[in-house]
């Protein structure tokens, strides 16, 4: 009789070569004999995610987690199975005890801060980074790309680029420390145009060198009064932001003109995905997919424009894109920035977000989809908005932004500090992920101490449980404010939609004028401001009015549901006949026999 050990050989031999049935039997075979093998569990628990079967997995993970071998590499499998299907706690929990058994080898180091980002725990992932670099003298490019991801999310951009700079320069062509690095300038308020946009075509370049030649651009598959064929290739298809503006699109697109096939790159699919997926004229995921199967799903679609909506952003899929699996490739939506791949043909934005001239600094073709590049769709449960604003009950003006933590830079800090001390016993309210973490507040309460704003000016928030308590909290704050120069997209829609004024400060790049175009669609372009003084002077205006404010907490959301924000039909329209124009300029470049 074979030996488990030999048993369980032959099932690896099985997995490897994609005979999951074979490998499955052998794995019970084993755990009928010996319940308590983990090994047998761990590798069992990768056949049943191969074939679809997440909730046994994840019952035989927890299974191989109780019978461990108490091997470092034993731990690491196992958690990278766990962060598939799992929660983050179980799976930083593994982690961390293949740390501690050998804490010289960086893949450990690695995976467990990439859990804790994946678990929002920032300041912990930042604080293990560090230690997992103490052990490693020579260092992981993928240990300070983390590094770096935790101190963008604490809101510390300019250390995060000290970092990666560094990184980049020991390890140049790393295509993740470029990626970036390329986004962390979008978040540095004096980060000159030239340099963000060097950094982006970095990018690109390194990607085209990791990958080779791309191939010739294929031609249109159906004559051109068919409906085009669009496919959506995204990591953010579930409930994210990507979702709200990508929900008005499916829902009133009109079939005849356009059909829409979604790609999903996440494992984590959701109810919001479910409901997506029921609008769509297709569904598939790719998660688990190599780059070139990836490509060959899509090309088995027939799709003719394929927008990439991640652009640099954590899931996104350039390997695929490379492959150019539609006749036509676009970038949209979810990234504020050239892609810089130059195999990218369109970028699409709006006149506001990207002016005359914007061109020089964009690899693709601008391709502007007016009055604005996007399309809210708020959440059907959304609450109704606060019967009055705060300072009725409260005698003060309270601001308020609910931007993500890694926007709030040194730059934002300082401007909102100015309007604090302009307007007398004014508040400030924040909400995020991050500030559910003690020394995440405690860090927030320094930076602006040192701006000299007291503690008791401040309150800070971390997330709320449902996105509806989250939406209930808007009615906590009499004006919101953007951050700069990355502005907020999600959170300004929420804001308007809950009966509260935004004020943005307006700059230079397609990241620091989406409040303008939102603003500007929602019929409220007057709130985007030039300069600081503009800044500060229309929200102290506003704060003044008091009766201004009641009555935009009582009429802003019938006002922005009758807008082009919220306009899915009129926005759905403009995308297919964008989307038509598009397609024939393609058809037309294959014609005179550009590869590019």
């Amino acid at each position: 009789m074979k030996r488990n050990e030999e048993l369980l050989s032959e099932a690896l031999d099985h997995l490897d070569a994609g005979r999951l049935v074979e490998a499955e039997s052998i794995c019970r075979r084993i755990l009928k004999q010996a319940p308590r093998d983990g090994n047998a569990a761990r590798v069992l628990c990768n056949v049943l995610i191969l074939r679809g079967r997440g909730k046994e997995a994840l019952a035989m993970a927890r299974k191989a987690g109780a019978n461990a071998d108490h091997h470092p590499a034993f731990y690491w499998s196992l958690g990278r199975l766990m962060r598939q299907i799992g929660t983050p706690s179980e799976t930083v929990e593994l982690f961390r005890k293949a740390v501690e058994l050998e804490p010289r080898e960086p893949e450990g180091w690695i995976a467990l801060t990439e859990a804790l980002i994946w678990a929002g725990d920032f300041e912990a992932a930042r604080r293990e980074a560090a230690r997992g670099l103490s052990f490693i003298p020579s260092g992981a490019p993928e240990l300070h790309l983390n590094y770096a991801t935790a101190l963008i999310s604490l809101g510390r951009a300019e250390e995060a680029l000290r970092v990666l700079r560094a990184a980049s320069d020991a390890s140049p062509g790393h295509i993740q420390l470029a990626a970036l690095l390329a986004s962390a300038l979008n978040v540095v308020a004096d980060a000159m145009p030239e340099e963000v946009f060097a950094a982006h075509r970095r990018v690109g370049e390194a990607i085209e060198k990791a990958h080779g030649p791309v191939p010739q651009r294929p031609p249109l598959r159906r004559p051109m009064n068919d409906p085009v064929r669009v496919g959506l290739l995204s990591p953010d298809l579930r409930t994210h932001s990507v979702s709200y503006f990508v929900e008005p699109l499916l829902r009133h697109i009109d079939r005849a003109l356009c059909e829409i096939v979604c790609f999903s790159t996440s494992v984590h699919e959701d109810a919001t995905s479910e409901r997506l997926a029921a609008m769509a004229s297709g569904w598939r995921n790719l998660a688990l997919h190599s780059d070139d199967h990836a490509a060959e799903v899509i090309r088995a679609e027939s799709i003719d424009v394929l927008i990439d909506l991640a652009g640099l952003t954590a899931g996104n899929r350039p390997g695929i894109l490379h492959r150019r699996p539609a006749p036509v490739m676009a970038t949209w939506l979810g990234y504020p920035n050239t892609t810089g791949m130059r195999f990218i043909d369109v970028r699409m934005v709006d006149s506001l977000t990207d002016p005359p001239g914007a061109e020089r600094f964009c690899v693709e073709r601008l391709v502007r989809l007016d009055p604005c590049f996007m399309c809210y769709a708020p959440p059907q449960d959304a609450p109704a908005p606060a019967p009055a604003p705060p300072v009725v009950r409260n005698g003060f003006i309270t601001f308020g932004s609910f931007n993500a933590h890694r926007k709030t830079n040194d730059a934002t800090l300082a401007l909102w500090a100015r309007l604090l001390h302009a307007v007398p016993r004014s508040r400030l309210l924040m909400k995020n992920a991050s500030l559910g973490a003690p020394n995440v507040r405690a860090d927030v309460l320094y930076r602006l101490e040192r701006l000299g704003i007291a503690a008791d000016r401040v309150e800070l928030l971390g997330p709320s449980p449902t996105v509806r308590e989250h939406l209930a909290s808007y009615g906590r704050m009499d004006i919101a404010l953007d951050t700069f120069p990355y502005h907020g997209a999600t959170t300004t829609c929420e804001a308007l939609w809950m009966g509260v004024p935004v004020v943005t400060l307006v700059g230079r790049t397609h990241a620091s004028r989406v409040g303008l175009s939102l603003l500007s669609a929602a019929g409220f372009g007057q709130w985007a401001a030039a300069d600081e003084d503009s800044f500060a002077r229309i929200a102290s205006e506003l704060a003044k009015d008091r009766g201004r404010l009641s009555e935009l907490r009582s009429r802003l959301r019938a006002s922005i549901a009758e807008s082009p924000l919220c306009d899915g039909t009129g926005f759905a329209r403009r995308f297919a006949a964008m989307i038509r124009v598009t397609a024939m300029a393609g058809e037309a470049t294959v014609a005179h026999g550009s590869s590019e």
